[in-house]
């Protein structure tokens, strides 16, 4: 029975890990897109110290999303 236990914490104990080793980058990546571009050059991993809505109406523009979005 004890070794039962100590599996399912040490399961419990891996998957802990293992998810943030996969949501970390992706925290990372939405950090980043907040960020200005002289922000980003100056603290590219520091926390976003103010958000830049404009950094996805940009990309939105000069990706023609609204295109890819309709079709």
């Amino acid at each position: 029975m004890k070794d039962s236990k100590t599996a399912k914490t040490l399961s419990y104990i891996l998957i802990a890990v293992l998810l943030v080793l996969y949501i970390m980058p992706l925290l990372f990546v939405i950090n980043i897109s907040f960020k200005s571009f002289t922000e980003y050059l100056l603290d590219p991993i520091g926390l976003v110290k103010s958000i830049q809505w404009d950094n996805y109406k940009e990309a939105w523009l000069q990706g023609n999303f609204s295109n890819y979005f309709l079709n």
